[in-house]
């Protein structure tokens, strides 16, 4: 196999596995916006997986801009822009529950 063929395959299975991390926030963003609760979640674990997340989108932002990697870019910017959203949640609705 040539280098190549394996930086090619090796793109896809971060793509796929990218999408398989995105659609993990789906349900912790559905039950949020559904019970308008805070409760029992941990905001310093999101603001910790933020500050990883941000360092991955920086890496993946110049896999991009020297190698041409667009598909570790997407999947991460879509990581920290899910992660942020769970946050912003998390912050409105533990203000809520404190009035």
């Amino acid at each position: 196999m040539t280098p190549e063929l394996w930086m090619k395959s090796g793109e896809a299975i971060q793509f796929f596995g990218g999408i398989f991390m995105i659609v993990t926030y789906i349900p912790q963003i559905m039950m949020l916006l559904k019970t308008k609760s805070a409760e029992n979640q941990s905001k310093s674990f999101w603001i910790l997986l933020i500050i990883s997340l941000s360092t991955f989108t920086y890496n993946a932002v110049l896999l991009y801009i020297f190698k041409g990697v667009l598909s570790v870019l997407v999947t991460q910017a879509l990581n920290l822009i899910l992660a942020l959203i769970i946050l912003a949640l998390l912050i409105k609705y533990s203000k809520k529950g404190r009035k």
